[in-house]
C-alpha cells in the first residue's frame, strides 16, 4: 500500500465503503482528513469521481481488494492515511458509541469491554473453535473486570467467575438476523421498554453484526446462560454473559453492562 500498513479488517472496510457510494459527494464528505498530514481536506471530488469511473468499469462494478483503489492515479500516502483514520474504529467501539452519541443510553448506563486480540488467525480460530481455550479466555476477561469494577483481588475473581467454565453457551451467529435481535434482547431485558424502544437497539446491534459486508467474515454472540453480571455492579443487570466473536478483528469482547435505575 505505498509504504502505507493497513489492517486487513481495515482494508475491508475501504473496499465496503467504495463499493457501497453511489456518488462522487458520498467519498468527499464520508472520508475524514488525517489531521497528522499537510492536507486540509481528505477525497476532492475530481478524484472521488475518478474512482467511482475505475469501480464502474471493472465486472461488477465492485473493487476485490484495497490495492485496486490505491492504484488510481491521484490515491497517493496521504489519501491512504486519510482512509485508515477513516475506517480504523473497532466494530465494538462504534457499536458503544453509538449507543450514547444517540441517546439509546443515557449517563446512568454504564459498559466495561473487556477484550482479547489474537495476533493471528490461527491464534484466534484456536481460541474460538475450541470451547476449553474459549472458555478459558472468556474467564480470563471477566476476572479482570472484576477486579477494575467491584475492586476482588484476583482470588476472589476467580471464585466469583467460575460459574463460566460450565454454564451453557447459546450461540448467534450474523448469517442471519439471529445475532442481532439476540443482543438487542439482552439489552432490552434491563427494564423493558422504559429506557429505549427494541427496534432503535435493534438497529445498533445489525450495525454491530453488519459492519463487515464479506459474507466470510464471522460475528458471533454468545451467552453464558445464567451467569450472574451482579459480581461486577451494585446495579441492575440484565442475566447472562454476552461475548462477541469478531474474526475480522481477531477478537472476543465480554461486554459488561449495568443501570442505575
Amino acid at each position: 500500500m505505498k509504504n502505507i500498513e493497513i489492517a486487513p479488517w481495515v482494508a475491508s472496510r475501504i473496499v465496503q465503503f467504495f463499493n457501497n457510494v453511489q456518488k462522487p459527494a458520498d467519498i468527499v464528505q464520508g472520508v475524514l482528513d488525517d489531521p497528522n498530514d499537510n492536507e486540509n481536506e481528505a477525497f476532492r471530488l475530481s478524484l472521488a469521481k475518478r474512482i467511482l469511473q475505475v469501480r464502474n468499469a471493472i465486472p461488477g462494478r465492485r473493487f476485490r481488494e484495497l490495492a485496486q483503489i490505491d492504484a488510481i492515479p491521484g490515491v497517493g500516502p496521504d489519501k491512504m492515511n486519510d482512509l485508515a483514520f477513516t475506517f480504523n474504529t473497532p466494530a465494538s467501539v462504534a457499536f458503544e458509541k453509538a449507543l450514547f452519541d444517540q441517546s439509546i443510553l443515557l449517563s446512568n448506563w454504564t459498559i466495561l469491554r473487556q477484550e482479547w486480540v489474537s495476533e493471528t488467525d490461527e491464534e484466534h480460530q484456536n481460541m474460538v473453535n475450541h470451547p476449553e481455550h474459549f472458555r478459558q479466555i472468556v474467564r480470563q476477561l471477566a476476572v479482570r473486570a472484576a477486579m477494575e469494577t467491584a475492586g476482588y483481588d484476583e482470588d476472589e475473581a476467580q471464585q466469583k467467575t467460575a460459574d463460566l467454565e460450565t454454564a451453557f453457551i447459546d450461540t448467534y451467529t450474523n448469517s442471519t438476523a439471529e445475532a442481532a435481535y439476540a443482543f438487542a434482547l439482552w439489552f432490552y431485558r434491563f427494564d423493558a421498554d422504559n429506557w429505549f424502544s427494541f427496534e432503535r437497539m435493534v438497529a445498533q446491534t445489525q450495525a454491530l453484526f453488519d459492519y463487515y459486508s464479506d459474507p466470510f467474515s464471522n460475528h458471533e454472540l454468545r451467552l453464558f446462560k445464567g451467569f450472574d453480571n451482579r459480581i461486577f455492579f451494585p446495579l441492575v443487570v440484565s442475566p447472562d454473559l454476552p461475548v462477541t466473536v469478531n474474526d475480522a478483528e481477531r477478537t472476543i469482547t465480554i461486554w459488561v453492562v449495568g443501570l442505575a435505575d
